[in-house]
């Protein structure tokens, strides 16, 4: 009789462990299907001095799968040209604002920009019995040295303009970006120095260069907005080699 209790104690422990494992292994089931993997996303520019690049969502870390609003701002001379990231998929990789979709992995996404080029510039005589007379004095500082000057007259305007060379169009980076050119009194009068230049119409060219004769100063036109990326330039007269190579300009006044 005692045999027979004890065969039917060990089946009902039995039973109960048997009970008791099938309960664990279902809840370690329940909880491994109740855990979400999640993926940080870090944001980038490229490079840091062109802009910045947000997640507008700002939910990091997120699951796979998730769509991330994200948006690019460039700093001044610098414009946005595209996203960049190891995997995932952008709804449009070259516009500042755009979503992302998440995969399933740790990244970083970037925001490439690029610094605006400069213009080519079409100078316009200013008609000199209407440009009224300036007399500001001014101390200009470049690589000859240091110049004391007495701004007189505006001389030229300059104006961007879209440059046909070989066939091959530089078109205008900036419609805002303007010159005007001021006629300069120098103190002690005109210099004259030897410089090497090189660029795509010369090579290794020596030219006598004196002046200074003018200062290039950024200007709003009317109509447009705060000219930016410009700085102040002297103007010098030189002299050198003809060139005789032919180009088109094409601008708001004129095509040639």
């Amino acid at each position: 009789m005692r045999a027979i209790l004890n065969l039917r104690r060990n089946h009902y422990l039995k039973t109960i462990s048997i009970f008791l494992i099938a309960v664990i292994l279902f809840a370690g089931v329940i909880s491994c299907e109740g855990e979400v993997e999640t993926y940080d996303l870090t944001m980038s520019a490229n490079p840091t001095s062109g802009g910045t690049a947000t997640d507008e969502t700002g939910g990091s870390p997120y699951e796979e799968g998730d769509d991330v609003d994200i948006k690019a701002v460039s700093d001044d001379c610098y414009r946005f040209v595209s996203w960049s990231a190891p995997a995932g998929i952008f709804g449009n990789a070259t516009a500042p604002e755009t979503t992302f979709t998440m995969p399933a992995q740790d990244l970083t996404i970037t925001a490439h920009f690029e610094s605006v080029p400069p213009d080519h510039f079409k100078f316009y005589q200013v008609d000199f019995e209407t440009a009224p007379y300036v007399g500001t004095l001014v101390q200009l500082v470049d690589q000859f040295g240091a110049f004391n000057a007495t701004i007189t007259y505006a001389i030229s305007f300059g104006n961007p303009v879209e440059k046909t060379h070989n066939d091959m169009p530089t078109p205008i980076s900036d419609s805002n970006r303007h010159f005007t050119l001021y006629e300069l009194e120098l103190e002690g009068g005109r210099q004259s120095w030897k410089v090497t230049v090189n660029n795509q119409f010369q090579d290794d060219v020596e030219l006598t260069v004196i002046g200074p004769s003018a200062l290039a100063v950024p200007t709003q036109k009317e109509n447009h907005e705060q000219p930016t990326c410009l700085s102040h330039y002297l103007v010098y007269d030189a002299y050198g080699p003809l060139v005789n190579d032919e180009v088109a300009l094409n601008d708001q006044f004129s095509e040639e």
